[in-house]
């Protein structure tokens, strides 16, 4: 018996275009982008891997897409140390990526008072977050905010609204594109 020892080549497969993730998150960026608004953001980093990855996808966007491009980060100084180091790593992100900074902090004497009012500590931090995001938005000019939710925030956010009772928001999850106070809030992870 012989054994042929011949090597079959596979036949070239067709083309296929797949976009690289820059690609990807550009287009979706254009998709959400609020016809005829500037083309200025700012982006919410809180220094973990989702907003540390729209960063650095903004950046690579921001020479033929932006105008402008900030950074801000809210420090809610309830977990201190490891929330430092998140603050100190996006305040050094921003300058490695020379964009603008800004860092809002919660005093503890707000975070009383919101808490006061709100009796829900996780929906008072929100609050207070998108008081300085929005307030840092306006005073950078930039009509858009950027943030990194993604589809494990959307399921998050389906699954505690379904938890909460049969309301009729319950099936609806996070929008990736709504305009509050006048600022545009995207999520173009989503």
């Amino acid at each position: 018996m012989t054994v042929s020892t011949t090597l079959m080549m596979p036949q070239k497969s067709p083309t296929c275009s797949v976009p690289t993730i820059r690609e990807a998150f550009a287009s979706r960026l254009g998709d959400l982008w609020p016809e005829g608004a500037p083309h200025r953001a700012l982006l919410a980093v809180s220094g973990g891997a989702d907003s540390t990855a729209i960063a650095l996808l903004a950046k690579g966007s921001d020479s033929s897409f932006f105008e402008h491009l900030a950074m801000a980060h809210f420090h809610h100084h309830l977990r201190e140390e490891e929330a430092e180091r998140d603050a100190e790593f996006v305040k050094d992100l921003s300058k490695e990526l020379q964009f603008p900074y800004f860092r809002g902090d919660w005093s503890p004497g707000e975070r009383r008072e919101n808490h006061r009012v709100d009796r829900n500590l996780q929906a008072a931090a929100r609050k207070a977050r998108y008081d300085f995001l929005f307030e840092t938005a306006k005073s950078q000019d930039c009509p858009v905010l950027l943030t990194a939710h993604h589809a494990r925030d959307q399921v998050e956010t389906l699954l505690h609204n379904l938890s909460r009772g049969g309301r009729s928001g319950a099936f609806q999850g996070i929008r990736p594109r709504i305009r509050r106070e006048g600022i545009w809030i995207l999520r173009p992870l989503l």
